[in-house]
C-alpha cells in the first residue's frame, strides 16, 4: 500500500465523526439579488430553515439605503460561505445543504 501501520478511524484520532453534506438540491445556491457588499449573517456549519435570512447586501452607491435580505430557499446547513464581501448580481453567496451521520442515512432520506 501507499501507506504504511495501522488504519485508524477518525474517533481513535480524537475527531468528530465525519458527517456527509448533500448539496444536490439546485435551491440551496444562494444568489446575490443585486450588486453590493454581501453581508453574511449565518457562520459556517449554522443550521437554517427555508425563509431564514443569511445574510444582507449593502448597496455600494447609496450606503443610506437599507442593506437587501437574503433569504434560505431551503432547510439546511450553512456549507459553503462567499469569502469575497463585494457580489454582482447573480454571484452565489452561500450554499445550503443537507447534512447526514452517514451515506446510508442519506441513501434512505434522501435517495
Amino acid at each position: 500500500g501507499v501507506l504504511e501501520g495501522r488504519t485508524t478511524t477518525r474517533q481513535e484520532q480524537g475527531f468528530k465523526r465525519a458527517g456527509i453534506i448533500d448539496f444536490r438540491d439546485p435551491n440551496g445556491f444562494i444568489g446575490a439579488t443585486r450588486a453590493g457588499i454581501f453581508e453574511n449573517c449565518v457562520p459556517l456549519g449554522g443550521a437554517v430553515k427555508a425563509g431564514d435570512v443569511v445574510g444582507k447586501i449593502h448597496d455600494f452607491d447609496h450606503p443610506d439605503i437599507e442593506p437587501i435580505t437574503v433569504h434560505a430557499k431551503i432547510s439546511g446547513v450553512i456549507s459553503v460561505i462567499r469569502g469575497y464581501p463585494p457580489v454582482t448580481t447573480g454571484d452565489v453567496v452561500c450554499v445550503i445543504g443537507q447534512k447526514f451521520a452517514s451515506l446510508e442515512e442519506m441513501e434512505r432520506v434522501a435517495g
